[in-house]
């Protein structure tokens, strides 16, 4: 894991402040809610990986994030509870 400040808690409700995506993971659409699942770490490219669950479905989203770009969630999701 990075020496960042860990963003998400396990259980909350996250909502999408704007459309993104990664080329390497799934598209996160604004307005959608997502439970914050688990996290990994890539220690070799410096990317932490952080797998959501859309709030109606058991589907899992992907989103990776490079270290030095981890302070930038917030321009993305936003806690809702």
């Amino acid at each position: 894991m990075s020496s960042n400040a860990f963003p998400f808690k396990s259980g909350v409700l996250y909502k999408v402040k704007k459309d993104f995506h990664f080329p390497s993971g799934d598209a996160f659409i604004k307005d959608d809610l997502l439970f914050y699942v688990c996290s990994d770490y890539n220690h070799y490219d410096g990317i932490e990986i952080y797998f959501f669950r859309d709030k109606l479905s058991t589907k899992l989203l992907r989103w990776e994030i490079r270290d030095e770009e981890l302070d930038s969630w917030k321009d993305y999701m936003e806690a809702v509870a």
